[in-house]
């Protein structure tokens, strides 16, 4: 039986600049219950390496913990995201204006 699961990660990685970042990860994972054991670790680090990829020392993420959350929880989240990423992107339009 297919099935679909959602998780929350806190995962960290060395940046070029020899600091340690922190960073939040969720994923979902679908699939058959018995074959996807693992795929919530595999997604969380492949999701940090590809968001971080520019600014991280690849090979380096380390997760520190994951917890299975509600698709309801899954969802606020991704939609609290959103709304902060179109206000840095409203942020980094108002300082380009100003300084040009």
């Amino acid at each position: 039986m297919e099935v679909e699961r959602y998780y929350y990660a806190v995962a960290s990685f060395m940046r070029k600049d020899d600091k340690i970042s922190v960073t939040s990860v969720t994923c979902s994972v679908k699939g058959e219950e018995k074959d996807i054991k693992f795929y919530p670790l595999m997604n969380i680090i492949t999701s940090t390496e590809e968001k971080f990829k520019d600014d991280m020392v690849s090979g380096t993420v380390i997760v520190q913990s994951v917890i299975e959350i509600s698709k309801q929880d899954y969802d606020a989240y991704k939609e609290r995201i959103d709304k902060l990423h179109k206000i840095e992107w409203n942020i980094q339009k108002i300082i380009r204006i100003d300084l040009s």
